[in-house]
């Protein structure tokens, strides 16, 4: 089994995996279908018992949250996981993890993110801007005031750890400035649901941003950087895609750069990129907004056919559709 060096060396809790699966077993008895997203530790725990279709929907590293179970034990639950279930991920770089883990391409579909109800419906002079971090809050709150002159038109709605909005609320705002604090971020795909413009600084910027030690796909230490021997050649399973850097602990910064590219924040149509805050602020004076959302409505029409085809195509293996 490969391990990164850098690994953490902090035990997680240990948990009561019988009664875990106990529980799983019991609830499934009265289901048509199991769901399970991340942790995919529970994903696998529930599939061993569970005598319904499974469909395991991922977006978390598959050692985020272990239960105390050896890493040994998760990766055997996981290969059996992957056989019995129709199991998918949300995110581009998680497919390329798991490739490496596993051996095998995880289909991706990409969420649509329509629990928001609501669309862009512009009625106010602001501009929501999303950093989770408080620290960067602080840093932005005070450079921001010297590149806008007193008589700036739009005001900053801040959303960040401390403060939120509803969806509704949000969807009145011109667009959303964010500066991410992950490599993925569901904030993203909520935001492009309501067709609202999306602000996001240029490349330079977002490899150093959406890579960090406290992410979680987007982690530059090594605590997921776990890879399982094969069971049938005892050496490290062979992904399908080969890459020039691995996907995990992504410190360097050419693995930055490259990885970067896997990210929705790139691969993304129709997202306004600024190089600086000064670019930036004269942008959000002058982008034709309503010409924007209506490309990224556009898109996300061909987005939720296609989604929907995804989904359809998946459910139709499990017997499910008579």
């Amino acid at each position: 089994m490969h391990r990164n060096q850098t690994e953490s060396n902090t035990e997680e809790e240990k948990y009561d995996v019988e009664a875990i699966q106990a529980y799983l077993r019991e609830h499934s008895q009265t289901a048509d279908l199991f769901l399970c997203t991340s942790p995919f530790t529970l994903c696998a725990l529930g599939s061993e018992v569970s005598n319904v279709p499974f469909i395991g929907y991922l977006g978390l590293p598959t050692i985020w949250k272990t239960f105390g179970i050896p890493i040994e034990d998760i990766f055997k639950l996981g290969r059996q996981f992957l056989k019995k279930a129709v199991v998918v991920v949300n995110n581009p770089l998680l497919g390329e993890q798991m490739d490496y883990q596993f051996s095998t391409r995880i289909p991706l579909f990409r969420p649509l993110a329509q629990y928001t109800n609501v669309t862009w419906k512009p009625s106010q002079k602001a501009v929501l801007l999303v950093a989770r971090s408080k620290f960067f809050f602080f840093t932005l709150q005070c450079f921001i005031p010297h590149f806008t002159p007193d008589d700036f038109p739009l005001k900053f709605l801040t959303l960040n750890t401390e403060k939120t909005l509803s969806f509704d609320e949000m969807s009145t705002a011109l667009g959303a400035i964010i500066f991410p604090w992950e490599h993925v971020l569901m904030a993203f795909y909520e935001y492009y649901a309501m067709n609202m413009p999306i602000f996001l600084p240029a490349k330079h910027w977002l490899y150093r941003l959406s890579f960090n030690r406290d992410g979680n796909l987007g982690r530059t230490t090594g605590e997921y950087d776990v890879i399982p021997e094969d069971p049938n050649t005892g050496k490290d399973p062979i992904p399908q895609h080969q890459h020039p850097y691995r996907p995990f602990a992504i410190s360097k910064f050419d693995a930055q750069r490259y990885w970067i590219h896997w990210s929705e924040f790139i691969l993304f149509p129709h997202v306004i990129y600024f190089e600086n805050l000064q670019e930036l602020m004269h942008k959000l004076l002058t982008i034709d907004y309503q010409s924007i959302s209506q490309r990224m409505a556009e898109v996300n029409i061909r987005r939720r056919e296609q989604t929907i085809h995804q989904w359809s195509t998946a459910i139709e293996k499990l017997n499910l559709i008579k």
